[in-house]
């Protein structure tokens, strides 16, 4: 599994625009509420779809929709 960091101060879109074109299969956004409530979504580029998330859970989650292609 390869993991991409954004360290650019850009929006959003951007940041899903670049994990698209280097194909990732899945993106998850973090910010400050994110990190606060210990959730987020998952993001299935292919599928166009989102998972919500426990972050603690990242790990199993994760490897949950990986294996279900």
């Amino acid at each position: 599994m390869v993991v991409e960091v954004e360290h650019r101060d850009v929006g959003m879109k951007a940041q899903f625009r670049r994990a698209d074109k280097l194909g990732a299969r899945l993106s998850l956004a973090l910010g400050e509420a994110e990190l606060a409530s210990g959730e987020g979504k998952l993001k299935d580029m292919a599928a166009r779809t989102e998972h919500p998330v426990v972050l603690a859970d990242i790990v199993t989650s994760v490897q949950r929709l990986l294996s279900d292609d």
